[in-house]
């Protein structure tokens, strides 16, 4: 790391910094915030346990997606887990809460999901980044398209006419920008069925993206 000097004293040095309420650290590694993350989430599903046990089941779905949930997702564009073991921590969280419901406890956790019409953690935050990436695509969101995605044209039928791919950068070749949102998230928009880039509005776009869960679930994040 480097040092620096305000006025002939040295800086405190940090290997991580809050911004926004997400952590980042010096490495890009999500670990240390998804710590955090972990025992907000489970201290919330603690609380409204307590609070909601005789409550029925409906109730304490709404209570879990209103106030549990949103803390596992808020900001999963910036920190979204690639690595096996962090992606079953997070998903431990919703695991335990449906298999919690009167009723659930002994089946397999894909069939509460299916029977709850809920989906995995993991699932919907690919959807939450196709989305952003619809966005920077289609709207400029946050003006920052030419400077992270070009759209190159294909001459393989088998494939999309057009083909995402990020803008490229001067960057280290680490598995923190392999796994960073734009490389991320472009990967997963090449394979599906529809290219994002056709497209004509964001509603369309999620109602496809709903249509082809079952195929978004056959993807492993850290492998692609």
């Amino acid at each position: 790391m480097y040092s620096y000097k305000m006025k002939g004293i040295d800086l405190t040095k940090s290997t991580c910094e809050k911004d926004l309420g997400v952590i980042l650290s010096l490495d890009l590694k999500p670990e240390k915030y998804i710590g955090l993350v972990m025992r907000k989430a489970s201290n919330t599903l603690w609380l409204l346990s307590q609070s909601l046990r005789y409550l029925d089941n409906h109730s304490k779905i709404s209570a879990y997606t209103s106030y549990v949930r949103p803390q596992l997702e808020y900001a999963t564009v910036i920190w979204s887990p690639y690595l096996k073991k962090d992606i079953d921590r997070i998903e431990r969280v919703q695991k335990r809460f449906v298999k919690g419901l009167q009723g659930f406890r002994n089946l397999p956790y894909d069939e509460v999901l299916r029977r709850l019409t809920l989906h995995k953690l993991e699932t919907r935050r690919m959807i939450l980044d196709l989305k952003t990436l619809f966005k920077i695509v289609h709207e400029n969101f946050g003006n920052v398209k030419d400077k992270l995605v070009q759209i190159i044209p294909q001459s393989n039928t088998r494939s999309h006419s057009l083909q995402l791919e990020p803008v490229k950068m001067n960057i280290a070749r680490s598995n923190s920008y392999h796994h960073s949102f734009i490389p991320r998230v472009i990967r997963i928009g090449n394979k599906l069925p529809f290219p994002v880039e056709k497209m004509k509005s964001l509603k369309a776009f999620s109602n496809s993206l709903n249509i082809n869960i079952p195929y978004l679930e056959t993807f492993n994040v850290g492998r692609l």
